[in-house]
C-alpha cells in the first residue's frame, strides 16, 4: 500500500562540499535552510537585508551589491528609517545611519558572491506592491497604508527580462557561482489561496523558463512539500510554514541533490564531530566522560586541520 506519491530528485552538476561557500537570499524559507547550514558550521551568507519574498526586489538587492550602487530609496516613518528595497528589520535612527548600513550590507554581499560557489534564490510570492509613484516593487510595505500601493501580479516576462540580464551580470562577475532557484512551498494566505495558487504557478512558470534559457538550477523545494508529503502533520501551527521535520526532510533532499559524495562524507564527519562536541552529561566525573573528553579533543584537532573556519 502506498502512503505517498515517489518524487525522485536527479542530482545536479553542483557536486559541493563541505569547503562550498553558499549564499541564500529570498523568502523565509531561504532562512530555515540556511540554519540547517549554519548548524554544520557551513559558510554561508543568508539575507543580509532581510527575508524578502518578490523576485524583483531580490534582483534589486543583488544587482545594487555587485555593481556597488551607492543609491538608497529611503522611507521615514514613526521616527525611523527604512530601505524601500530591505525588510522592515533592517532599520536606523537617522538616514545617514541607514545609508551606511546598507552600503556596508551590499559590501558584505559583493565580497561574498565575488568567491561564492553557489547562490540560492527562494522565491516567495508573485504579487508585487509598487507605489503609485511607479517605483519598482518594493520588498516590504513598511507598514505604510495600502491606499499608497498599486498591487499587481507581476508578468512572467518582465521577471524573466530582469533575471536574465542579471545572470549574466553574477555570472560575469564570479564566472564559477552556480544559481539555484527554488519557489518556496510558504502559502501566502493574507492574499487568499486562490491568490497564492496563482503567484506560486507564475513563480513555478518563470522558474522553469529561466532555467531553461541560462545556467541556473532548479530545486523543487515547492514539490517536495506540496506533492511528495502533502500533509498537514508536515506544517506548524498555523499550517502554513513547513516544521521542523519538513525542513529537515527537505534540506536533507537538498543534500542529496547539490553535495558529490566526498562532500556527503565530509558533512556526516563535521554532524558526528558537532553532536560529540555539544553532548551534556550530569555525571562530568565518569570514565566515560573522560574518555569522551579524549576523544573530542583528538577528532578537534583533526577538523580544526581540515575545515579551519569551524570554531
Amino acid at each position: 500500500m502506498k502512503f505517498k506519491l515517489p518524487f525522485d530528485i536527479q542530482e545536479s552538476d553542483l557536486q559541493l562540499d563541505a569547503h562550498s561557500k553558499i549564499v541564500l537570499i529570498g523568502s523565509c524559507f531561504a532562512d530555515n535552510i540556511s540554519r540547517k547550514m549554519e548548524g554544520l558550521e557551513l559558510r554561508t551568507l543568508c539575507n543580509p537585508f532581510g527575508t524578502v519574498y518578490h523576485p524583483l526586489p531580490i534582483a534589486t538587492q543583488l544587482r545594487a551589491s555587485i555593481h556597488e550602487d551607492q543609491i538608497v530609496k529611503v522611507l521615514f516613518s514613526r521616527d525611523i528609517y527604512f530601505d524601500w528595497f530591505s525588510a522592515s528589520t533592517i532599520a536606523a535612527l537617522s538616514e545617514e545611519a541607514l545609508v551606511n548600513l546598507i552600503t556596508e550590507k551590499r559590501e558584505l554581499t559583493r565580497g561574498v558572491l565575488s568567491d561564492a560557489d553557489v547562490l540560492i534564490i527562494s522565491l516567495g510570492t508573485a504579487w508585487g506592491y509598487t507605489l503609485q509613484d511607479g517605483m519598482d516593487v518594493v520588498a516590504n510595505c513598511h507598514k505604510q497604508p495600502g491606499t499608497e500601493f498599486k498591487k499587481q501580479l507581476s508578468e512572467i516576462n518582465e521577471l524573466y527580462d530582469v533575471w536574465r540580464t542579471l545572470i549574466e551580470d553574477l555570472i560575469a562577475f564570479n564566472p564559477k557561482l552556480k544559481i539555484v532557484f527554488t519557489v518556496s512551498p510558504v502559502r501566502h494566505v493574507r492574499d487568499g489561496l486562490i491568490e497564492n495558487n496563482r503567484s506560486k504557478a507564475r513563480l513555478v512558470e518563470f522558474v522553469h523558463l529561466i532555467c531553461e534559457q541560462s545556467a541556473a538550477i532548479y530545486f523543487p523545494a515547492y514539490e517536495i512539500l506540496i506533492d511528495e508529503l502533502r500533509d498537514y502533520r508536515f506544517y506548524d501551527q498555523d499550517l502554513v510554514h513547513p516544521n521542523n521535520l519538513a525542513v529537515d526532510y527537505i534540506f536533507k533532499a537538498f543534500i542529496d541533490f547539490a553535495y558529490s559524495e566526498k562532500g556527503k562524507l565530509e558533512l556526516a564527519e563535521i554532524q558526528s564531530y558537532i553532536s560529540l562536541r555539544e553532548h551534556r552529561t550530569i555525571h562530568n566525573f565518569s570514565k566515560e566522560e573522560e574518555k569522551r573528553q579524549i576523544k573530542l579533543m583528538s577528532l578537534r584537532e583533526k577538523i580544526q586541520v581540515k575545515y579551519p573556519w569551524m570554531e
